[in-house]
């Protein structure tokens, strides 16, 4: 080179500084470092080189798993003769070769014991490394067939790996519920990664919501209003996207229970007074709630009209009482009913005939002595009944005596017509 020929003591002193400038550039063993970056994952550094002459020298870029490459700058600097380096006075930097990708310097940047390039590979970097994805091997440069140039270089990486992460936690207000009843359920979304997570969802059984973006330790809470199902599970699915596009979800269910079978509500009606048949009289009503559970809307109803009445809610054990007038004759005949809290139904009838009627409780009467047994019935005599030629028609033994009695009277008629016809003839 014409560097060469016009300026000899300028290569001979660049070739005592040679060893300067090597300790002035970057160490030549590959150097590795990573530190947490808050909202942006994990990050670090990867920095591999060697130093280039005509053959080629390799490297092994030493990537963490799941690492995602963030910048990537190849920086090469005068370390071989000023011949290589100069050209009539100016610096000249020669390209380095990957392969058959050729890396031409960004920029120059003169110091004070030579020049360095820089080139950014970012988007090169793929095609620079061997097929492993790992090896990096450059190839220098020769001046002519017998004056090798070499350069030291230099990659430095900028990497990152993320650890997106999402988490959920679901309750259900009211806890206890009855199928079909409305409640509400909320899940509270955390971003337990350490990346932002954009699109995030949650799904529940009966709505969808939507969180724009989600940092790193942040925790949101979404809402949804829905029927408690029978079997007492409400699920819930979020999810959200790494800014690598890696997609994370979690999974929960809110739990509802039904309540205890409520005691049934019973209710008791009951009158003090009978009906008469000829003249009214006041009847006192009292309706009782002999269950453990308040009973609304209690009423009763029926006749005479004048007993109806609408009570409202009777607590448990009390008991309603009110008169009414029931004309002569009128029978009362009412019912009351009633309901629990959630609808059960209880109802009680009662029906009270006018005294003396079939079928109607009478009161009984004050006591009295008891009256004297009354005397045995005599056998009852069959009359006698005549035969067509007069004869008397009776059973063999009746007729018997019958005969025997009627011999008797006429033996003592006889008796009596002698007796008197002797003392006529005297």
């Amino acid at each position: 080179m014409r560097i060469r020929n016009t300026s000899r003591w300028v290569a001979g002193l660049l070739a005592v500084l040679a060893p300067l400038l090597t300790s002035a550039f970057v160490p030549l063993a590959a150097r590795t470092g990573a530190a947490p970056s808050s909202g942006a994952g994990t990050t670090g550094t990867v920095t591999v080189g060697a130093e280039s002459a005509g053959d080629r020298s390799s490297s092994v870029l030493d990537l963490p798993a799941g690492a995602r490459i963030v910048s990537a700058e190849l920086r090469w600097s005068s370390a071989g003769p000023a011949w290589c380096w100069f050209d009539g006075g100016a610096v000249v930097i020669p390209d380095l070769w990957a392969g058959a990708v050729a890396i031409t310097a960004d920029r120059v940047e003169p110091g004070e014991h030579g020049a360095t390039a820089r080139a950014d590979v970012t988007e090169l970097l793929p095609a620079m490394l061997g097929a492993d994805g790992e090896t990096l091997s450059l190839t220098g440069f020769a001046a002519s067939a017998d004056q090798e140039c070499w350069a030291e270089w230099a990659l430095i990486v900028v990497w990152s790996r993320e650890n997106p992460a999402i988490a959920v936690d679901s309750t259900v207000a009211p806890a206890v519920a009855r199928p079909g009843q409305r409640v509400r359920q909320s899940a509270v979304v955390g971003n337990t990664g350490d990346v932002a997570l954009r699109d995030v969802t949650a799904t529940f059984a009966g709505c969808r919501r939507e969180l724009a973006l989600l940092q790193p330790g942040d925790r949101a809470e979404v809402r949804c209003e829905l029927p408690a199902p029978a079997s007492g599970e409400l699920p819930v699915e979020v999810s959200g996207t790494s800014p690598a596009g890696e997609v994370v979800t979690a999974r929960t269910s809110g739990a509802v229970r039904a309540p205890a079978p409520e005691p049934a509500p019973s209710l008791q009606i009951h009158v003090d007074g009978t009906p008469h048949p000829t003249r009214p009289v006041t009847a006192v009503v009292r309706v009782s709630n002999t269950s453990a559970v308040p009973v609304h809307d209690v009423a009763v109803t029926g006749s005479p009209a004048s007993c109806a009445h609408r009570i409202g809610e009777l607590a448990p054990g009390r008991t309603s009482v009110h008169r009414c007038r029931v004309g002569p004759g009128e029978s009362i005949d009412l019912v009351v009913s009633g309901r629990s809290a959630h609808g059960v139904v209880a109802t009680a009838e009662l029906v009270v005939a006018p005294e003396g009627e079939p079928g109607t409780a009478v009161a009984a009467p004050p006591s009295r002595p008891p009256a004297p047994p009354p005397p045995p019935p005599e056998a009852p005599v069959r009359a006698a009944e005549l035969t067509e030629v007069g004869l008397v028609r009776e059973s063999p033994a009746r007729a018997a005596g019958f005969i025997a009695v009627l011999g008797v009277l006429v033996m003592m008629v006889s008796v009596g017509a002698l007796s008197a016809a002797t003392r006529v003839g005297r």
